[in-house]
């Protein structure tokens, strides 16, 4: 009765809890990294608090994982509760001790960007710059991390289904590929 399948997790999102990674998610990350250091150069030259908008309704992975390697100032993510009065007058703070610039990205799922950015502007004088990638982290080339990772669960699953398991999932654990049961 049918055939046998095998699933390959992909989404650029990384909110499958049986994978450590989903294809797409590093690419993603990769393009929000290549697009906050492009507006850092303008930040930092023109004196800018810059709230930047990446996808994650309900997960802030690409978020998290591109405020920390792009030196965001704060990462707001919908899986944890932040202060938005203590975060707009701490950046006045350090508005006043002398720093040029800050970056807060933004998760979709966090918060409605409008809202926080009216309000940061409210509370602190100061103008807060928006940015929405939308579908620029979606798109581009994969990366090699990416390309390396699909390359490995494509081979597992082409693997499984010779030796006859169907039903099965590919994914990452532990930096190991793996086969699971899709039960």
């Amino acid at each position: 009765t049918g055939f046998p399948v095998v699933g390959i997790p992909g989404t650029i999102d990384n909110d499958l809890a049986y994978t450590d990674m989903t294809l797409g998610f590093d690419t993603a990350v990769n393009n929000v990294l290549w697009a906050i250091n492009a507006l850092r150069d303008t930040m930092q030259s023109h004196n800018k608090v810059t709230f930047v908008e990446v996808m994650g309704r309900g997960c802030g992975d690409i978020a998290l994982h591109a405020g920390i390697t792009g030196g965001a100032e704060y990462v707001l993510i919908p899986e944890m509760p932040f202060d938005m009065e203590k975060i707009s007058m701490e950046i006045k703070e350090s508005a006043a001790r002398g720093k040029k610039s800050n970056l807060v990205l933004v998760a979709e799922g966090a918060g409605n960007m409008d809202d926080l950015c009216d309000y940061f502007e409210k509370t602190t004088g100061m103008q807060a710059r928006r940015t929405r990638l939308g579908f620029i982290q979606r798109g581009g080339s994969p990366s090699a991390r990416d390309r390396e990772t699909a390359s490995r669960m494509g081979y597992e699953a082409v693997q499984s289904l010779a030796e006859g398991r169907g039903n099965r999932i590919i994914c990452t654990q532990d930096g190991k590929v793996v086969d699971l049961d899709m039960e």
